[in-house]
């Protein structure tokens, strides 16, 4: 196969000449000779797995449970019911300020079920912390589906034909720009298998119409700049319509006016060339007028599909836009205060992890995955640069780049001015523009007879990040509790049992780490069950203090990180949940550990355990690895050791009081007694007393001096104390021995009454 650019000059040349440089690539590809068939097989393979996964994160999604979704099917529904649109000055949602285009073609799908049963289905709970409406009730997860539920799953697969739809032309938009088979299969791919993309074709939310109407807009625009010659009054007419499409779904799809005008721009100089002069008046002259023309047909396009929004804003509310109705439908989300350019940069993180792994609120990849994509990102943007030296990056391109300018820039101005917009689902009218450039950035890498087996396995790694959102994050982000079976109830550990007032039990709890560096974090696991129907809403709170009783530690949450209500809670059964909060301290110290409840909303009353009125239960004790105090010296010094875990350096006794000074020789497994008998000159007992030491040994670390007090009546009138330390569970003394080595009799240390000098 040959090819030859042509001698002209201009850019009729360049264009010859890639076109040429495409075709070789294409004949060096690994792609079968029959590779019309296996491309149609690749995307026809992907749009099948589209939407299998689709399905599955619909069914893993909790109705309701997207951003805003509960507004958009107020909205839909409304129209099903009365067909006709809301008034903008009712406000029955705040997302009726929306252009109607994407409710009115969804209406029709549900228009014929029941959905009588919306309150039962749609519970708001504003006091969740991470959801819209976590009220769950099982009724939305029977199979077959019935009454909104039904209509809600309906909803999302109408969301998911335009996710395929949106697919598919991405594919075809890059592959007339690229004019390579690999670049816009991978584009089509990483667009189809992007985690976040599949949660917005697996919702009902217009976010994914304007991503559809805004690919098809450039799958127009991009056929126009790369046909040979002047645009048809058809195409021009398509440009124009596309954009009103956009617009009549989404306000921001207005934006797409620019690339458009963009477009009709390259080509009126394409197609003027021939008539440009040596000045840049005689260059207007030839261009301006064509311009002109064929924008005029744009705009009447625009008009048939877009045009009769604005008309109809106009007569009913005063303004093309109905800006007035439309700033009160979103009046609460205004910043007081715009953000800064610096509060901007500093969002702007959060807006790049969520092209990838944003699923809802509080909904996302854990750290570590962030790390890898934005890993990826950067082999990308390498990648674009490598394409962009060897020159395989088109022309056309720039009509993408504009798109992505434009949308950003407006996503900006809306950002700075709304609450609660970090997030790059605003940005999908761009997502085939990263999309391309992706592709590109990484099929650069490799070597252009690999490429094709390249896009195989670069969409299979796609692939697997989509299932890894579903299970890692979306199923994992909503999951309900796991209830304990009689088992594994029988076999939890049995350090911590406390019935609340509000009728919640706490079963069991374990605290980890038991030592913690300050700055760090402690895990409890605690296992609740509820002993009667729970009617309020309850928050745990957990709380840390030292030995003088200060907080040093504190947090709260709702069950399940904020996604479950204690209302849900199954009477009898038991399920176990998890608490993290960072533990602040200067110095060593022996900290215990409570939780409690208190109610979600006001009055916020707290919560008493029964029996005792206390506000907390406390489940465990930890050491907080500290500053040391400084280091005491006995009155008495001595020395014995006790099994090879803890020395006997000295001692004081000052009234009834003995003052043992201890000094750590390893980290004791267990906790053990301290026992002090008081002997007259007889060796008779005549006080005594038994107490842990009030440091637990199974905090001790190797190297610690540990001050240990200990009360015993008749101290004053002994004149000798006998000491050891023995086993609560079992009675078994540890055995002692001298500074000589030599063991004491009994397991046990006689301490001559020396008494501290007044």
């Amino acid at each position: 196969m040959s090819c030859s650019p042509s001698r002209k000059k201009g850019r009729g040349s360049i264009n010859d000449a890639k076109d040429c440089h495409y075709t070789v690539i294409l004949s060096r590809s690994v792609v079968p000779h029959d590779s019309r068939r296996y491309s149609r097989l690749f995307v026809a393979g992907i749009v099948l797995v589209f939407v299998a996964l689709c399905v599955a994160y619909n069914v893993a999604l909790p109705l309701f449970e997207a951003p805003d979704e509960g507004a958009h099917y107020i909205y839909v529904d409304y129209i099903a019911r009365n067909r006709a649109l809301p008034s903008m000055d009712e406000l029955p949602s705040h997302e009726v300020s929306q252009p109607p285009l994407y409710y009115v073609l969804s209406a029709p799908l549900i228009a014929w079920i029941d959905r009588s049963d919306f309150s039962e289905v749609y519970r708001p709970n504003p006091g969740l912390d991470n959801g819209i409406v976590n009220d769950h009730l099982p009724k939305e997860r029977q199979m077959p589906p019935t009454g909104v539920t039904l209509a809600l799953r309906m909803l999302r697969l109408f969301s998911t034909v335009l996710g395929a739809i949106t697919v598919v032309l991405v594919y075809a938009t890059v592959k007339v720009m690229f004019n390579s088979e690999e670049v816009a299969l991978l584009a089509m791919a990483v667009t189809a298998f992007n985690p976040k993309f599949l949660h917005m074709s697996s919702q009902f939310n217009n976010d994914i119409a304007v991503a559809c109407a805004a690919v098809l807009s450039l799958w127009v625009g991009v056929r126009m700049v790369k046909q040979p010659g002047a645009p048809s009054w058809l195409s021009l007419l398509a440009l124009g319509a596309s954009v009103g499409v956009a617009t009549a779904t989404k306000y921001s799809g207005m934006a797409l006016a620019a690339p458009a005008a963009f477009v009709v721009a390259w080509c009126a100089v394409s197609q003027g060339r021939r008539g440009m002069g040596t000045t840049l008046r005689q260059t207007a002259r030839s261009v301006v007028p064509i311009f002109l023309k064929w924008g005029v047909i744009c705009v009447v396009g625009f008009a048939l599909t877009g045009g009769w929004l604005l008309l109809y804003n106009m007569l009913r509310y005063g303004h093309p836009l109905a800006a007035t109705q439309f700033q009160r439908a979103h009046a609460l989300g205004i910043r007081p205060i715009p953000l800064s350019l610096e509060e901007i940069l500093a969002r702007l993180p959060k807006v790049l992890t969520s092209y990838w792994g944003e699923f809802g609120h509080g909904v996302q990849f854990p750290p570590a995955v962030d790390t890898v994509m934005m890993v990826i990102a950067g082999v990308v943007a390498v990648g674009v640069v490598i394409a962009l030296i060897r020159r395989e990056l088109p022309q056309e391109l720039s009509v993408l780049l504009v798109v992505g300018v434009v949308t950003f820039a407006t996503f900006i101005i809306w950002m700075r001015n709304q609450t609660g917009t970090e997030n790059s689902r605003l940005l999908s009218p761009a997502f085939a523009a990263v999309s391309a450039l992706s592709a590109a950035g990484l099929l650069a890498w490799l070597p252009r007879r690999i490429r094709a087996a390249g896009v195989v396995v670069l969409s299979g790694v796609s692939v697997a990040g989509a299932v890894a959102g579903l299970f890692l994050s979306l199923i994992a982000g909503y999951a309900t509790p796991t209830y304990l079976t009689e088992l594994e109830i029988a076999s939890l550990p049995s350090q911590a049992v406390a019935r609340f007032d509000n009728g919640i039990e706490l079963v069991a709890a374990s605290v980890n780490p038991n030592r913690i560096v300050p700055g760090h974090e402690l895990e409890l696991s605690a296992y609740w069950r509820a002993t009667q129907p729970i009617t309020d809403v309850y928050r745990a709170v957990v709380e840390v203090r030292d030995e003088q009783n200060s907080l040093i530690g504190r947090m709260s949450q709702l069950p399940l990180a904020g996604r479950y209500a204690t209302t849900q809670m199954e009477v009898g059964r038991v399920f176990r949940d998890e608490y993290h909060l960072e533990i602040s301290a200067t110095s060593r110290s022996v900290a215990r550990v409570f939780i409690g409840w208190y109610q979600q909303r006001p009055p916020n009353t707290v919560s008493h355990v029964q029996g005792s009125g206390a506000v907390g239960a406390q489940v465990g004790l930890i050491k907080v690895r500290g500053a040391q105090p400084v280091a005491m010296i006995p009155t008495t010094p001595f020395s014995s050791t006790f099994s090879s875990i803890a020395g006997l350096e000295g001692y004081q006794v000052e009234g009834d009081t003995l003052t043992l000074f201890w000094r750590s020789l390893g980290a004791p497994a267990q906790d053990y007694t301290v026992f002090v008998h008081a002997l007259d000159q007889n060796g008779q007992i005549i006080g005594q007393a038994d107490a842990p030491i009030a440091y637990p040994m199974s905090l001790w670390d190797a190297g610690e001096q540990i001050v240990d007090e200990h009360h015993v009546s008749a101290i004053t009138g002994a004149a000798t104390l006998r000491i050891g330390l023995y086993d609560p569970a079992t009675g078994q003394r540890l055995s002692v021995q001298d500074a000589a080595g030599t063991p004491w009799p009994d397991d046990a240390v006689d301490l001559p009454v020396v008494k501290a000098t007044p």
